[in-house]
């Protein structure tokens, strides 16, 4: 059963967040190959060239398929060499608008090929950074479930949970939203959505304290909040492998199924929907 809520899904999804441990590689690589396993073409683009865990997945996925004999849905990855230079040999220390004109050009021949680009981000605030942002239909914001992490979105009023500025990261979504709307011509630039990650391991009080100031937070500075993932080792363990939770079925992978991948697997496909992409449920 093909799924989802939106007629039009967006073409490219972006993921980032300057905070690290918030389960950014785990949400990108699972949604590229939920939308492979719907029969997708999808095309990924890695621009934190330091980190490259994007093409470290792929790279222990491609050898788990030659160990194994496995036929895995595998995405298209364009990789980008070093962090100087992107093809065409634009310097990436020119000004965002530079940055993102190459960035754009790289994207666009991509989706002339491919339904989809995901891009993963760097960790860093950067006119890279800002310009990958700026390539986005749908930007996803991992966060963990907790007021340390709602501080990469706002500074929050610790007595009344006001929002008090926008924090480093804020400012940068709000800078690639305005370098697409102007290079674009549009008044919509793209839909941000923030994913809480690891709920249910906090009193109901702090849970319901965090829901709050996020709906707040949504209001003030213009996002979505959708429900991610729960804490759950079999996400960490997949990942030498080259597996997604969406793997564990096919033939000859060799891992056992229990309830808590099938909570998983849940969790993900209600993610999909949520963000209203298309995903496939058999």
């Amino acid at each position: 059963m093909i799924g989802g809520n939106s007629a039009t899904p967006p073409r490219v999804i972006v993921v980032g967040n300057e905070k690290g441990g918030t389960g950014k590689s785990t949400s990108l690589i699972h949604i590229t190959i939920a939308l492979v396993y719907g029969g997708h073409k999808v095309a990924c683009l890695d621009l934190d060239t330091r980190q490259a865990t994007l093409g470290n997945f792929l790279e222990n996925r491609q050898a788990l398929m030659k160990r194994k004999g496995l036929d895995l849905p595998m995405p298209y990855f364009h990789k980008i060499d070093d962090e100087t230079t992107l093809p065409g040999s634009a310097q990436l220390s020119g000004e965002a608008e530079a940055v993102y004109s190459t960035i754009w050009t790289t994207v666009t021949d991509l989706l002339s090929q491919n339904d989809f680009v995901v891009i993963d981000t760097p960790g860093t605030y950067s006119k890279l950074n800002i310009a990958g942002h700026a390539c986005a239909d749908l930007l996803l914001t991992p966060v963990n479930n907790s007021f340390v992490d709602l501080d990469v979105l706002a500074k929050i009023d610790s007595e009344n949970h006001n929002v008090k500025r926008p924090s480093n990261y804020g400012e940068l979504v709000f800078s690639a939203r305005m370098l697409k709307a102007e290079k674009l011509k549009k008044t919509s630039s793209f839909k941000w959505f923030v994913m809480r990650n690891r709920t249910g391991y906090l009193s109901s009080h702090n849970q319901k304290s965090i829901q709050t100031t996020l709906e707040m937070l949504a209001n003030r500075i213009g996002f979505q909040p959708v429900l991610g993932f729960s804490e759950r080792e079999i996400f960490r363990e997949l990942f030498l492998d080259g597996l997604t939770i969406l793997d564990l079925k096919k033939d000859g992978v060799g891992k056992r199924i229990n309830l808590s991948h099938i909570a998983a697997r849940q969790e993900l496909l209600s993610l999909m929907q949520g963000l209203g992409l298309p995903f496939h449920q058999d």
